[in-house]
């Protein structure tokens, strides 16, 4: 399966007219902060959240895990498991996502 990345363009068309204006500055920090290989995660708990009255909630908590991580993704197997277990985390328990 190919990488498939979220650039700023499409992330826009996505999301800019979904969120307040705030609200996609800083989904677009977290978007840039988080990579390019972490870009589709981002813009699927943004999105999901969205539809559930939870982006404040869901940005919080991707800026306090860059704030604890210092912005530090891929290239520390620690960072990584980190930040896959947070992902896990929202779409879990906040999102109400059931593992199948």
């Amino acid at each position: 399966m190919e990488n498939r990345i979220i650039n700023e363009k499409i992330f826009s068309e996505i999301l800019e007219k979904k969120l307040t204006e705030e609200q996609y500055k800083r989904a677009l920090k977290m978007l840039k902060v988080y990579g390019p290989f972490l870009s589709w995660d981002v813009t699927n708990v943004v999105l999901k959240s969205t539809e559930e009255n939870k982006t404040e909630k869901i940005l919080r908590v991707l800026e306090l895990h860059n704030k604890h991580k210092k912005g530090f993704f891929g290239n520390s197997s620690e960072a990584n498991n980190d930040t896959r277990k947070m992902f896990t985390r929202i779409m879990e328990k906040i999102l109400g996502f059931v593992p199948y």
